[in-house]
């Protein structure tokens, strides 16, 4: 058993590192989301779902629209600077 484990693991451990990374395909000029996208959601709580999974979830999504803000805050500081530099 310690053999197969030791033999398997590796092969786990680098399969993460075959795949190539994923880039998107608007590439690097088109802006991300709007901030508001992030904070103004289209949808309602759902009925099957409980106060405090909604709540989870809700928090969840608040930390994604902050990385989100944060995503179009540096590509506008990149926009900037890419016009400074021509």
């Amino acid at each position: 058993m310690k053999a197969l484990t030791s033999l398997l693991l590796p092969v786990i451990l680098l399969t993460g590192c075959s795949s190539s990374p994923t880039i998107s395909p608007g590439g690097v000029n088109t802006p991300p989301p709007d901030i508001n996208a992030w904070l103004k959601p289209r949808s309602e709580k759902p009925d099957s779902l409980s106060e405090t999974r909604w709540k989870m979830l809700t928090d969840a999504g608040k930390t994604l629209g902050f990385r989100g803000g944060k995503a179009q805050r540096s590509w506008e500081l990149i926009q900037a600077l890419n016009a400074r530099e021509s």
